[in-house]
């Protein structure tokens, strides 16, 4: 069914409706539809590009100032943002640069007065695509690998410094960023040391059902019926029948659960893995076992 001809027959079905009303409607219907259904195609397969390090040249930085000045530098408008750190210093900052061999920090420089010290600008935080709701994975291919996920709280707990580079084993969910539209964002650790993709898998953002034409198609899977019925009970809750606003309610929930449950048949049995702290007592005299059972 085209996304014109349901909004035909729901303007026969409650005439003297606000256009601009039902369409909200059935863009908020669409919506929760989505949210409630693991649909396959909003699970999309990305690529996310690391940066290495910028180590050239010496810099100049003074203790309690923010300014840095670099020596043998070609510092670049992309490294805004980025993190400094000195060498054989624990701590470090966002660096913002003014100019090729010129820079600030966002807080005064803790450490001693040095002309001519070792430094590190690099990125530990990467913006993903726009469109991403929820990151799933990320997947490096060269060591080939899966890279483990952390809350930003563990990250914090367990390396507040960020202590070393080298191939990123860990990544952890971070706050939007300060684009507009915000875009999410996720932290690699170790510090990448080497520009290098990373393969992700993330939830894509939905997109609302009139931001297309009238001629444009529902999802296959999708049942008019439910639809209909979730803006049906819109408009009477509108309308103040709340009798036949619950009894619409009542079908569009039916109808839901229905595509659930032919959304689960499809998917089949999902196999799934145990903490080990939960089949650590299965190899008590059993041998080696894969802690796994199918569902």
């Amino acid at each position: 069914m085209k996304y014109g001809q349901l909004r035909f027959l729901l303007t026969k079905s409650a005439p003297g409706i606000d256009p601009d009303l039902l369409e909200a409607w059935m863009d908020g219907r669409y919506l929760e539809i989505l949210d409630r259904l693991q649909w396959e195609r909003l699970h999309v397969d990305g690529t996310l590009l690391s940066v290495a390090p910028y180590e050239t040249g010496t810099v100049a930085v003074t203790a309690a100032s923010t300014a840095v000045t670099g020596t043998g530098t070609t510092w670049t408008a992309a490294m805004s943002g980025r993190r400094f750190r000195v060498t054989a210093r624990s701590e470090y900052y966002t660096f913002t640069r003014t100019g090729n061999t010129t820079g600030t920090l966002d807080r005064a420089y803790e450490g001693d007065t040095d002309t001519a010290a070792g430094y590190m600008i690099f990125a530990n935080v990467y913006a993903l695509p726009s469109d991403c709701r929820i990151l799933e994975t990320v997947r490096s291919l060269d060591p080939a690998g899966e890279l483990k996920r952390f809350s930003r709280g563990e990250l914090n707990a367990c390396y507040p410094a960020r202590p070393s580079t080298g191939d990123p084993g860990l990544w952890a969910p971070c706050m939007d960023d300060t684009s507009d539209p915000p875009k999410m964002q996720v932290e690699l650790y170790p510090i990448p040391d080497a520009a290098k993709g990373y393969l992700i898998t993330y939830v894509a953002e939905k997109t609302a059902l009139s931001a297309g034409t009238t001629s444009a198609s529902l999802l296959p899977w999708l049942r008019p019926a439910a639809l209909i019925a979730g803006v049906q009970a819109d408009i009477r809750d509108h309308q103040e029948d709340y009798a036949g606003a619950q009894a619409a309610e009542k079908r569009f929930e039916t109808l839901v659960a229905g595509m659930a449950l032919t959304d689960a048949r499809r998917r089949g049995p999902t196999r799934i893995k145990l903490a080990p702290r939960f089949t650590r007592h299965w190899r008590q005299g059993r041998g080696q076992s894969t802690g796994r059972f199918v569902l």
